[in-house]
């Protein structure tokens, strides 16, 4: 009876296993950052009659990204402010492609605008 058990156990630990790897798929493409533009938004946090006292800044940087013969636009705002982005122009980047349309907003754009 334990032989039965410990043999049954192998057979679906074997097909939990092989059944992941036909399934996993590669999650990153890689792409190459065309342009990032920086924009800054400033917001008010208090006033003295109709003049802002105090504000805050938040960076905020548009990014193209070509991926194949895809051009994409996404906004990417750092969690900590102010600090440069890593990334350069013509630089290669990983993209995980499941997540276009997410949050970010990403889109297509056509090949005229960037010429």
């Amino acid at each position: 009876m334990k032989k039965i058990r410990s043999l049954l156990l192998a057979f679906v630990s074997l097909g939990c296993l092989l059944s992941s790897l036909v399934f996993a798929q590669q999650p990153y493409e890689t792409a190459v950052l065309l342009e990032i533009q920086k924009k800054i938004a400033t917001v008010p946090r208090s006033y003295l009659w109709d003049v802002v006292v105090t504000y805050s800044e938040t960076e905020t940087y548009e990014l193209r990204i070509r991926m194949g013969n895809e051009t994409y636009i996404t906004d990417y705002t750092p969690i900590i402010q102010p600090s440069n982005p890593a990334l350069r122009p013509s630089r290669r980047v990983e993209d995980r492609s499941a997540d276009r349309g997410a949050p970010g907003k990403t889109e297509n754009v056509s090949e005229d605008i960037l010429r």
